[in-house]
């Protein structure tokens, strides 16, 4: 058996501006940290360790200048679970914490907009007892 994946890309829209004024800009840097933290925790709070899940942000995006807060963010990584339930139950948990920290989190500290602009999943890949042949199959969402 293999582990269902899942992949997700997101951005995170704030307000660019200098470094020297951070006062007429909203940073998406502090609002991407925010959520990656979240992320980081699902596994770790919320699941029960017997269960082998695993949420990694593999990459993280925004801004080139030294001296310039970018105007948004973008960060992506993948989802894995050893059942597509339990896949899913992390796609889910996933656009919870992004909901959550752009109605509360992110309105109050850093007003940025967070859009989850790519989620695809592949279900586990099992081999049918009654010959070698692997099933799996991939959604779009």
């Amino acid at each position: 058996m293999m582990a269902a994946a899942g992949f997700f890309a997101a951005r995170i829209q704030g307000k660019g501006g200098h470094a020297a004024e951070p006062h007429n800009s909203v940073d998406p840097i502090l609002a991407a940290s925010s959520i990656v933290l979240a992320l980081q925790q699902l596994i770790s709070r919320e699941l029960d360790p017997l269960l082998s899940q695993v949420v990694s942000v593999t990459y993280v995006k925004g801004g080139e200048a030294l001296n310039v807060i970018p105007a948004y963010v973008e960060l992506g990584g993948t989802l894995r679970s050893l059942t597509t339930e339990g896949l899913q139950r992390l796609q889910q948990r996933v656009k919870e914490v992004s909901s959550t920290c752009q109605n509360v989190t992110l309105f109050i500290f850093y007003p940025c907009y967070y859009y989850i602009y790519h989620f695809m999943f592949h279900k586990t890949l099992t081999r049918h007892e009654n010959n070698h042949v692997f099933r799996c199959h991939s959604e779009h969402v």
